[in-house]
Order: C-alpha cells, then sequence, then structure tokens
C-alpha cells in the first residue's frame, strides 16, 4: 500500500513569535506549553522548575525540586498537575496552582536509577 499523504507543513516561525524567557541558571532540557499556550515551563540542570506568562513574558513561579537536574516534566490535561522526573531517582508530582509537591514516588527494583522521561496519559489519572 502506499504511504499517506503528508499533513500541510505549519506557517514559518515570525521573528515577533521568538521570545527569550530568563531566570535557569543553567542548561534548559524539557519545556512544555499549557493548554491554551499560556504558559511554558522548562526543566533544567540546575534542579528548578520556572513557570512563565507566555503573554507577559513575567516569571510566575520556581520550584526547587530537590534533584541535581530535571530531565524531563509533563503538564496534565488543563495543566493542574506537572511531574517532574531527574537524577534521584524520582517522579514528583506537583500542584501548579501553589507550586506544593504533592507526592514522590520513588523508584523500585529494577528500577532506582535516574528517571529521564515522564508523561500524562490522556485523561490525567494515569502517569507513565
Amino acid at each position: 500500500l502506499p504511504a499517506p499523504p503528508l499533513p500541510p507543513a505549519p506557517p514559518p516561525l515570525s521573528p515577533a513569535g521568538v521570545r527569550v524567557f530568563r531566570g535557569h541558571t543553567d542548561s534548559v532540557v524539557s519545556v512544555v506549553f499549557g493548554e491554551g499556550d499560556e504558559l511554558a515551563s522548562a526543566g533544567n540542570f540546575d534542579g528548578t522548575v520556572r513557570f512563565w506568562s507566555l503573554e507577559s513574558g513575567e516569571a510566575l513561579r520556581t520550584l526547587h525540586t530537590g534533584a541535581m537536574v530535571v530531565l524531563d516534566i509533563a503538564l496534565s490535561p488543563g495543566g493542574a498537575r506537572m511531574a517532574s522526573a531527574g537524577f534521584d531517582s524520582a517522579v514528583k508530582l506537583w500542584y501548579v496552582p501553589t507550586g506544593t509537591l504533592e507526592q514522590r514516588l520513588l523508584g523500585s527494583s529494577p528500577h532506582t536509577e535516574t528517571v529521564t522521561a515522564v508523561a500524562f496519559g490522556r485523561n490525567g489519572t494515569i502517569l507513565a
């Protein structure tokens, strides 16, 4: 069977749509956008996750995760919760509106090493 046709390419980015967000003190390794593109968050090598308003560019919140490095972050559908993964062998579940750590999920045998990725299921009730 022939391959299905590719979808049309998105329009090119304009320089007016590029914004620099400042605050991290080391390399950024993970970025996600909230629903509606009103919020951006990034995890990085300084062990923090930072949130910015995309409209104003204002820094909204910094979460100090306790991990030496945050390798991945994921926002739940609706954006109320965020999961972070890093060098501390844990997945941490955060309540975004307050920045509160809700749960720390530790690895168990055979998974006791660095966690490099995290994702929510489509309905937000499953975390992988």
